[in-house]
């Protein structure tokens, strides 16, 4: 794999922001898992190597759903990382920073993001080049503040915290710039695998994502010339940026400041703008759900920019999204 491909995957994993650690007991369970994440809007799993069924979940999942981008995690040895790349993983995780295993990665064009959490460690990584590091266990090893403390001494590189992530903290992990994601296993936890609860996975990770993207309606007035054409608009967007939806005889609301006029003698235009923590990840978000992004915007040049516009034609009115 060449240099640019592995920096596109690397890339993909910030665009995400939240990486699915997941440990998968029985391979049958596998393509199910991939499904519900790819539901959730996340279409991105870390296959961990604690069970004997890993190789062949990360095989299944590669065959079955060539759309999610699939890595291994918790990579001990040479041999794990060749059975994972084998079966058909993109990316590989360890916990910690074994130079045989970094260094067959580095040589063989395999992106690996090993696992640190001290100077000495991080350093070791720096000397053979590498961009992006696990840092775990995360909170174990004093969370975000021992973070903020050790990472401006090391330029050009950013981190995946992991372990001890949560709803709780993610937020404040992701706002902290050097942070390129978190890997987390709270919403994707075994029992629910093991117990078949597909469904709930789905809603976890819908709410894990909307954390990640942290949509909030600064502006919106929408019109139609119709009842029912108002209650498809606003339902189609709060789908979209998964808010409550609250309609009535002649208006539509999704969320707290989301509101849509119904029948109007202004017609059918509106605007609406919405703010985001991450501009970058949002612009890949509405990508990955089919929406346009305006001509001359793309994720890229996302970070460099405090807005990009959205095609939704369906409506024939303009949506911004703003950076917080």
């Amino acid at each position: 794999m060449g240099v640019c491909k592995v920096n596109e995957i690397l890339e993909q994993l910030g665009e995400f922001g939240l990486v699915p650690a997941v440990k998968i007991n029985n391979a049958d369970s596998a393509v199910d898992v991939g499904r519900a994440l790819i539901a959730g809007d996340l279409p991105v799993i870390e296959v961990i190597f604690r069970t004997d069924a890993a190789e062949e979940a990360i095989r299944r999942i590669n065959n079955e759903l060539p759309e999610i981008l699939l890595g291994a995690g918790t990579v001990l040895t040479v041999d794990q990382v060749k059975k994972a790349v084998s079966a058909g993983a993109k990316f590989i995780v360890a916990p910690g920073f074994n130079p045989t295993v970094v260094d067959y990665c580095i040589e063989n064009g395999i992106p690996v993001t090993p696992g640190v959490n001290n100077p000495s460690m991080i350093e070791l990584a720096v000397e053979r080049g590498l961009k992006l590091l696990k840092f775990f266990p995360a909170e174990a090893s004093g969370g975000l503040k021992i973070l903020k403390a050790v990472a401006p001494a090391y330029s050009g590189v950013s981190f995946l915290p992991t372990g001890g992530i949560n709803e709780g903290n993610l937020a404040d992990y992701l706002a902290f710039d050097r942070v390129h994601a978190c890997g987390g296993t709270w919403f994707c936890k075994d029992a629910l695998i093991s117990n078949g609860r597909f469904d709930e996975i789905t809603r976890l990770t819908k709410n894990a994502v909307s954390i990640v993207l942290g949509f909030s309606i600064s502006e919106a007035v929408v019109y139609e010339r119709a009842e029912d054409d108002a209650v498809f608009s606003i339902s189609f967007l709060s789908d979209l940026l998964n808010f409550p939806l609250i309609t009535g005889r002649a208006s539509a609301k999704g969320g707290p400041e989301f509101e849509n006029a119904g029948v109007s003698s202004q017609g059918k235009y509106g605007r609406i703008v919405i703010k985001t923590n991450n501009l970058n990840r949002a612009a890949a978000y509405f990508k990955r759900r089919g929406v346009k992004i305006n001509p001359g915007t793309s994720s890229r040049e996302a970070e460099k920019q405090e807005s990009i516009g959205l095609e939704i034609a369906v409506f024939g009115f303009s949506v911004n999204i703003l950076q917080k």
